[in-house]
């Protein structure tokens, strides 16, 4: 689990007029965290 320190909003693109998070700007936003949750799994030796 990972905490971002800025506050999404409308006029930093993360949210919608009527609030909806945009997943794909977030996505590409905070692509390295993203990848960070899954780099154990990819690296691990089974």
């Amino acid at each position: 689990m990972a905490v971002v320190a800025e506050e999404w909003s409308i006029e930093g693109d993360e949210l919608t007029p009527s609030m909806k998070l945009k997943r794909r700007v977030v996505e590409h936003k905070y692509a390295a965290e993203i990848a960070a949750f899954y780099q154990d799994e990819a690296t691990a030796t089974k």
